[in-house]
């Protein structure tokens, strides 16, 4: 069941880098430098970004983790998206 709810689907991942303005290939230059990196590169630059002593799990959250750092860098917040913090709810 785990399994299940942690991996999204090939439809969902699209519109989350719809709705965040990104391209797959934008999301790994930005980490990796290499905009046609794969998900072992990609998950190596995450845990080095972010200081973690583990690779994030189960390997999509790498890919998740990834945007956000693009997102991020890119002057985003969710505050100018209009998405409350979840803590402020």
């Amino acid at each position: 069941m785990d399994s299940i709810i942690a991996r999204p689907t090939n439809k969902v991942r699209v519109m989350v880098l719809e709705a965040s303005g990104c391209c797959a290939s934008e999301v790994k230059a930005a980490v990796t430098g290499n905009g046609r990196a794969d998900k072992d590169q990609v998950t190596t630059m995450v845990t080095k970004l972010l200081r973690i002593s583990d690779p994030p799990r189960p390997p999509d959250a790498a890919d998740a983790l990834a945007l956000a750092i693009c997102h991020i860098w890119r002057g985003g917040s969710p505050m100018s998206t209009g998405v409350p913090l979840a803590a402020s709810k």
